[in-house]
């Protein structure tokens, strides 16, 4: 299956989103963030930029194998005169620059592979949306992605090409290379199905933002004209407990405590600390 997306930001399903993006550059320019169900880093999506989905079915136990599924795209690269090669457990890359990040997720017998093909993306856009905020202030167990250099494919290639014609050659080469590839289009009923899991899971802020693992956060408070340092431990995307040093007060901590078991949620946590800040009262 080869599809697009519009500006999107797409996270590891065992990924912090928070550690992994610009949340205020997302909501600037209107770049979606989604969590997959496949492991592995954070990728940027754009109309520059293909994607594709494999899914095979095994005959026992399904297991990752980036070396065969990867194989016909380093070809289908090669063919259009690129120096492209498997990089890394899951890369492909032309010439030391990142074009392709891959994933996979097994179910039983079933694998899923899917991946992306940087072919004309806006890369400082791609750059700006995956360069996260304050990541020093979060600590945990999570994921985190490897930074690495990439560079369009359209830029390396010796005679210029637009996307259309790129997808063309794309399907052209990968139909040749599997025996009795057939094109096939969703139906409205498959549509429906997609739009609902799409609606109630991959738009959700739980499935995108709460089921990053458990973290710490830390923000710097002005308490009574002392600096504070507050650290908030955030589970299934609440908070769930604080800590501040140096410590403060038993009257200040129960009014702290009031935002026990609410969102985490980067910008209204600020303004509301700020607000919680104005209207202490300590004695």
């Amino acid at each position: 299956m080869i599809w697009q997306n519009t500006p999107t930001v797409v996270v590891g399903k065992h990924q912090n989103t928070l550690r992994e993006i610009n949340m205020d550059f997302a909501k600037t320019h209107g770049v979606e963030v989604v969590r997959r169900i496949s492991g592995g880093g954070t990728v940027y999506h754009d109309l520059g930029n293909l994607n594709f989905t494999f899914l095979n079915v095994y005959p026992g136990r399904a297991k990752i194998d980036f070396t065969t599924y990867l194989r016909p795209f380093v070809g289908f690269l090669r063919s259009l005169g690129l120096n492209a090669q498997q990089t890394g457990v899951s890369n492909i890359s032309i010439d030391g620059y990142k074009c392709s990040g891959n994933a996979c997720h097994l179910y039983q017998n079933k694998a899923l592979y899917h991946g992306t093909l940087l072919f004309d993306s806006h890369i400082s856009h791609l750059l700006a949306a995956i360069s996260p905020q304050n990541a020093d202030s979060i600590k945990d167990k999570a994921i985190d992605s490897v930074r690495v250099k990439v560079k369009n494919i359209r830029e390396q290639l010796q005679t210029p090409i637009n996307l259309d014609t790129f997808i063309q050659s794309f399907i052209a080469y990968m139909t040749s290379y599997f025996e009795g590839l057939q094109p096939i289009s969703f139906i409205e009923d498959n549509r429906g199905l997609i739009q609902q899991l799409a609606d109630e899971k991959y738009k959700s802020w739980e499935w995108n933002f709460a089921y990053s693992p458990k973290y710490y956060v830390q923000k710097q408070l002005q308490i009574e004209g002392k600096s504070i340092l507050l650290e908030c431990l955030i589970v299934k995307g609440m908070i769930e407990d604080m800590s501040f040093s140096p410590p403060i007060s038993s009257k200040l901590l129960v009014q702290f405590h009031t935002l026990l078991g609410v969102r985490y949620e980067t910008n209204k946590i600020d303004v509301t600390l700020k607000d919680l800040i104005k209207k202490l009262v300590y004695k």
